[in-house]
């Protein structure tokens, strides 16, 4: 078993915010995928609903979602990002991330839609809602749980799981670029886990963050079966390594 976090760079170059991702790989399997694309009876907001098509788009349509980050282009002057009417971001690798990014998408093979599952949105709202009371930036909960503790409160997930945090403002669209070009990352972890093959299901839940305004949590995995009143969730811990640590100032 094996747990990477990637380092914590500057600003987003699209964004003053930031975003986080946990990576796992396990491999004990529990429960069988439940793929059903509404959610059951869970309902998305408007933000959330948009974060899941985007990253939906760029899944099955890599190519098209390159001409998105081809439109940046002309926005960079060395390593900072100048938007029209929007203060200028001073970023860790300038146009190099964006151009990296687009190259792999645009050498990327179509993936299948994630479908949404409510427990896996009800394991990333319970981080959403703690940080934002407490204004934590992390993938620890504030009772110590991490992402696979807390989508098996709702069911029993499938190898691999995963979470992606973006702490910021932004449209939908910004969210997942920022994800996609993952600036000052090395291993583009944030990336890996919106076309990772292996997952099948996903969760979404934005909501108020005290320190960058808005936050959205994503979780992964390869499969979800929803808790019954007779289920119980599987919560074993998987073993981590330690984790980089973070600069001053990061994309958290």
């Amino acid at each position: 078993m094996k747990y990477t976090s990637p380092s914590f760079p500057i600003r987003s170059p699209f964004l003053l915010l930031g975003s986080l991702t946990l990576l796992l790989s396990l491999f004990a399997v529990a429960g069988s995928a439940q793929t059903k694309s509404g959610g059951g009876d869970y309902s998305l907001s408007t933000l959330e609903k948009a974060v899941l098509d985007e990253m939906n788009l760029a899944r099955t349509s890599p190519t098209q979602y390159a001409t998105y980050l081809e439109a940046l282009r002309k926005y960079y002057n060395g390593k900072a990002f100048k938007q029209p009417g929007v203060a200028a971001v001073q970023t860790i690798e300038g146009a190099s991330a964006l151009e990296e990014a687009i190259k792999y998408l645009r050498n990327a093979k179509p993936l299948p839609q994630l479908q949404l599952s409510k427990g896996m949105c009800l394991g990333a709202k319970d981080q959403s809602f703690d940080q934002g009371q407490t204004g934590d930036v992390s993938h620890q909960g504030k009772d110590k749980s991490f992402s696979w503790d807390r989508v098996a409160r709702y069911g029993e997930w499938k190898t691999p799981v995963s979470e992606n945090i973006a702490y910021d403002s932004g449209t939908a669209r910004d969210i997942v670029i920022n994800l996609i070009v993952d600036d000052g990352v090395p291993t583009r972890g944030h990336r890996n886990n919106i076309f990772n093959s292996s997952y099948i299901v996903t969760g979404v839940s934005c909501g108020n963050h005290p320190l960058f305004g808005n936050m959205c949590v994503c979780t992964f995995a390869g499969g979800f079966t929803e808790k019954s009143t007779q289920n119980t969730p599987t919560t074993t811990k998987p073993a981590a390594a330690p984790q980089t640590a973070a600069p001053k100032a990061r994309k958290l």
